[in-house]
C-alpha cells in the first residue's frame, strides 16, 4: 500500500467510517451523567481502523495466501 493514491483513498475511507460511527460509539461511552460527549469514542474507532488497515496491509503482504477459499471452512 505504497501508492499515495491508495493511501489517500484508505485515508478517506477512515475518515467517512468515523463521521458514520462517531454518534453511535458517543452514545454507548458516554455516560449518561455527563452532558459533554466522551472524547474517547473517537479513540476508540481510530484505533479500529488502525488495527483494520494493519491486518489489511499484512493480507496485502502475504500475497493473500493468508485468505481462506470460500468453500474451505465447509470442506472438513
Amino acid at each position: 500500500m505504497e501508492s499515495p493514491s491508495i493511501r489517500a483513498r484508505l485515508q478517506e475511507r477512515n475518515r467517512r467510517w468515523c463521521d458514520l460511527l462517531l454518534p453511535e460509539v458517543t452514545r454507548r461511552v458516554t455516560p449518561a451523567t455527563s452532558s459533554r460527549p466522551d472524547p474517547a469514542a473517537s479513540v476508540l474507532i481510530a484505533s479500529a481502523l488502525s488495527c483494520l488497515d494493519a491486518a489489511i496491509e499484512a493480507w496485502v503482504r502475504q500475497g493473500r495466501a493468508a485468505s481462506p477459499s470460500p468453500s474451505s471452512s465447509t470442506r472438513r
